[in-house]
C-alpha cells in the first residue's frame, strides 16, 4: 500500500513538468493544472495517520507562526471568505506537499525522483533549441519542456537549479564522470543564454560558491570551479549574440543594479524598491498596514471573474502578481514577508543540523542551498506561488526524507 501512496508524489511532479506543454502545444484546458490539488488532497488522506507528527517538527511550527501573522492583518480589514480561501490554496498546497513528501517518501524515491529530472532534461534541451531556432521563442516564452506561455521561463530557471545541483554533487561523489557534468553545465547555460535567464548566470556562482564553502577539501573541486566558469563565459556569450543589451547588463554591477530597480517594460514596481514604493502609493506610512498588510487574499487574483479582489481591479496594472514579495508585503506585510521566509531558514537550519550529524549525506547540503535560492526567487518572481513550487518544496524535503525521522535519531528526528 506505501507503494502506491507513493506514485501520487510521483505523478504530481510529473504534471508540473509535463502540464504546461499540454496546454500550449495539444490545447488541453488549463484547468488540468488543479488535477495537482485533487491529488494532494488525496495524498493528505493517505498520510493521514502521520499527521500527529506535525506536533514535533520546526517546519510546522514555523508555518504556524506564519499563519499568526497573517491574523491582524485580516482582523483590521477584513476580508471575503472566498478570497483567502483562494489565498490560503496558492500558499498552503506546498506546505501541505512538502510534509507529504516527508511522511511517504525515503532516500531511494529522492535519488529516484532526481533522476528522472536528470533523464527529461535531454527531452528539455531538445524543446529549448526546437523553440528558439524553429517557433522563435526565447525570454518570458522559452520554456522547453513548461511551454510557451509568458513567464515559462520562471519554471525553466528552477529546474535547471536544480539538476545542476544534483549532477555537481554527483560528480563530487564520483557517481557520474566529468565529461557528463561538463555537459550539463554547459548546455544549461546555452539554455540560460538562450531564455535570456540573467538570474541564472547569479545562480550558478551562488551554487559553485556555496559548494566550494562546504567542500573546500575535496579534490574534485578545482574541476568543478574551472568549469564552473568556462561555462559561465559560454553562456555570456550566447548571450552577447543574441541579446547585447542584456549582456552589458550582466558584465557591469551598476548596470545590473540599475535593472533590479527598473520599472520599465511592464515592471511597475521594481523588485528592490517595491515596498517603498507600495508604501508610497498605498500604504501612506499607516504603521499597521506596513507590518499586517491588507488583509490574506484582499490582493489576490485568479482567470475566473468571482475570485479577483476589488484590489486587484484596482491596482493590478502594477503587476504585483508577478512577484512573490510584493504580493506578500501587500496582504501580509512585513511580518507576513519574514515570517514566510522564516519557514524557509527553518528548513536551513534544521538541515544544517542534519548535515553535521550525517556528514556524507551531501543532500542536506543541496537543500542548504535550495533554501538560498528560494528566498533569491522571492524576490525574483513568483515561482513560490505557481506549480513550479510543487518541485522546489520536494527539494526542500529531501533533508528530512534522507534523515530518516522514523527512526529514534535524537539529533533530527525534529525536523
Amino acid at each position: 500500500m506505501a507503494k502506491y501512496k507513493k506514485i501520487l508524489v510521483y505523478v504530481i511532479i510529473l504534471l508540473v513538468f509535463f502540464d504546461n506543454l499540454w496546454i500550449d502545444f495539444l490545447k488541453l484546458p488549463t484547468a488540468i493544472r488543479y488535477l495537482n490539488d485533487v491529488l494532494i488532497f488525496i495524498s493528505l488522506i493517505a498520510c493521514r495517520k502521520q499527521i500527529r507528527q506535525l506536533v514535533n517538527m520546526n517546519v510546522a511550527k514555523a508555518i504556524l507562526f506564519f499563519s499568526v501573522m497573517l491574523l491582524p492583518g485580516l482582523v483590521i480589514h477584513g476580508g471575503a471568505f472566498l478570497l483567502i480561501l483562494w489565498a490560503f490554496r496558492n500558499i498552503y498546497r506546498f506546505f501541505a506537499f512538502y510534509f507529504i513528501c516527508v511522511f511517504l517518501l525515503d532516500k531511494a524515491d529522492v535519488i529516484r525522483i532526481f533522476d528522472i529530472f536528470c533523464m527529461i532534461y535531454y527531452l528539455n534541451l531538445v524543446f529549448c533549441l526546437i523553440e528558439y531556432f524553429i517557433l522563435g521563442k526565447t525570454r518570458d516564452y522559452l520554456g522547453g519542456i513548461f511551454g510557451i506561455s509568458k513567464g515559462c521561463n520562471s519554471y525553466l530557471n528552477i529546474y535547471l537549479c536544480i539538476v545542476l545541483l544534483y549532477v555537481i554533487y554527483k560528480y563530487l561523489k564520483e557517481k557520474v564522470s566529468v565529461g557528463y557534468m561538463i555537459f550539463i553545465l554547459c548546455s544549461a547555460m546555452l539554455i540560460a543564454g538562450l531564455a535570456e535567464l540573467k538570474i541564472a548566470f547569479i545562480e550558478i556562482i551562488l551554487i559553485i560558491g556555496c559548494i566550494w564553502v562546504m567542500n573546500r577539501n575535496s579534490k574534485s573541486m578545482r574541476t568543478i570551479a574551472v568549469t564552473g566558469v568556462a561555462v559561465i563565459a559560454i553562456g555570456l556569450l550566447v548571450l552577447m549574440m543574441i541579446a547585447p543589451r542584456h549582456f552589458r547588463v550582466m558584465i557591469n554591477p551598476m548596470n545590473l543594479l540599475e535593472y533590479a530597480n527598473t520599472e520599465d517594460g511592464g515592471y511597475s514596481l521594481s523588485r528592490l524598491h517595491a515596498f517603498s514604493s507600495i508604501n508610497d502609493l498605498i500604504f501612506h506610512d499607516n504603521l499597521l498596514m506596513n507590518l499586517f498588510g491588507l488583509g490574506f487574499g484582499n490582493c489576490e487574483y485568479a482567470a475566473v471573474s468571482f475570485l479577483q479582489s476589488p484590489f486587484y481591479h484596482e491596482y493590478g496594472q502594477y503587476h504585483y502578481r508577478w512577484f512573490m514579495h510584493q504580493t506578500l508585503f501587500l496582504e501580509t506585510g512585513y511580518a507576513g514577508l519574514f515570517s514566510y521566509i522564516g519557514i524557509l531558514a527553518t528548513v536551513l537550519n534544521d538541515a544544517w543540523k542534519c548535515r553535521k550529524q550525517q556528514k556524507d549525506e551531501w543532500i542536506h547540503e543541496i537543500v542548504l542551498i535550495m533554501c538560498l535560492l528560494a528566498v533569491m526567487n522571492i524576490w525574483y518572481d513568483a515561482s513560490l506561488r505557481s506549480e513550479n513550487a510543487y518541485i522546489i518544496w520536494f527539494v526542500l524535503a529531501a533533508s528530512a526524507i534522507v534523515s530518516d525521522r522514523r527512526k529514534d535519531d535524537d539529533k533530527c528526528r525534529n525536523l
